[in-house]
């Protein structure tokens, strides 16, 4: 539970309302939350979404900023600089829940038609150790020991005799046992033709998109989760070649021309995250404790400079 608080729905709007002070500008328009999750195993996450008027409501309960506001837009509004915004008007919310059942209902065929043939699809075992084999060649040494120190367990159920398989990047071994490590960080449950389907592609880092994940994390898990999937992310990306080394080579996958230049512009950024796994080396909290403390100050900091 301690884990779970560290970010929260406040976070998030005090984020904004944070960016915008230092940003100032005339009309902030938030944007991300505009959608409808409306498969069986997702349509709960959809009152967890922060509105757009739930910022704006935010926004204006705080005091906003000077000389701005918050205009919600919704799919069909527009804005130009000729008329400014214009508003279908077309009220998605105030009968949110009402909208989301009907929509449920519409796609529902569709759906039902995939989990069939999702069914014909499962992982193997080779495919799993083959890929996160492949990730932990990649990665650089003290990976495990300063950012996935627990092993991260994924339950296959199809795996009757042994459905829990891991990955332990401090020991850098890939294993399957019949009940869960004790000393794992969590176990992951993904529906197996999407965790199939996300490592043949190499697209793992994002299967939390379409929110039919769930995890349990273990006390304390939670920096160990949070760590797994940001390095399986840019790793997929490319941006940790394997072996890990070739990242250092001048002109190569990752210290080329372009990535220096992100990377130099992006630095208070890669300066944040550093000092965050610094301190949880040393003791002073883990590093998802320290990252979320400053979750709400980055742009205060920037703006500073």
């Amino acid at each position: 539970p301690a884990d779970l608080e560290l970010v929260g729905r406040e976070t998030y709007l005090e984020d904004f309302l944070r960016v915008m002070r230092v940003l100032q500008p005339r009309h902030a328009v938030p944007f991300g939350s505009m959608v409808g999750f409306l498969h069986p195993e997702s349509f709960h996450v959809n009152e967890h979404l922060i509105t757009p008027f739930a910022v704006q409501a935010y926004v204006e309960e705080h005091g906003g900023w000077d000389g701005g506001e918050v205009v919600p837009m919704i799919p069909g509004d527009s804005w130009s600089s000729d008329v400014g915004f214009v508003s279908t008007e077309k009220d998605w919310y105030s009968n949110r829940d009402e909208h989301l059942e009907r929509l449920a209902a519409e796609v529902r065929p569709k759906v039902d038609e995939d989990l069939a043939a999702e069914a014909e699809r499962r992982p193997t075992w080779e495919q799993f150790e083959a890929f996160m084999g492949r990730f932990l060649a990649a990665m650089p040494p003290l990976t495990g020991r300063v950012l996935i120190k627990r092993p991260i367990c994924f339950e296959v159920p199809s795996d009757s005799d042994t459905p829990y398989w891991s990955v332990d990047v401090r020991r850098r071994r890939v294993f399957r046992t019949a009940t869960p490590p004790p000393d794992r960080a969590e176990v992951i449950r993904v529906p197996e033709a999407i965790l199939h389907d996300a490592m043949r592609d190499d697209i793992l880092g994002v299967v939390h998109g379409g929110m039919r994940i769930r995890t349990e994390l273990a006390r304390g898990g939670a920096s160990s989760d949070l760590a797994f999937w940001g390095l399986v992310a840019v790793w997929e990306l490319g941006y940790v070649p394997s072996p890990w080394w070739r990242a250092l080579i001048p002109g190569g996958p990752v210290l080329n021309r372009r990535m220096v230049g992100v990377g130099w512009r992006r630095r208070h950024e890669v300066f944040d995250i550093i000092r965050a796994v610094v301190g949880s080396v040393f003791g002073r909290g883990s590093a998802l404790e320290r990252v979320s403390g400053g979750f709400g100050t980055d742009a205060e900091r920037a703006g500073s400079r």
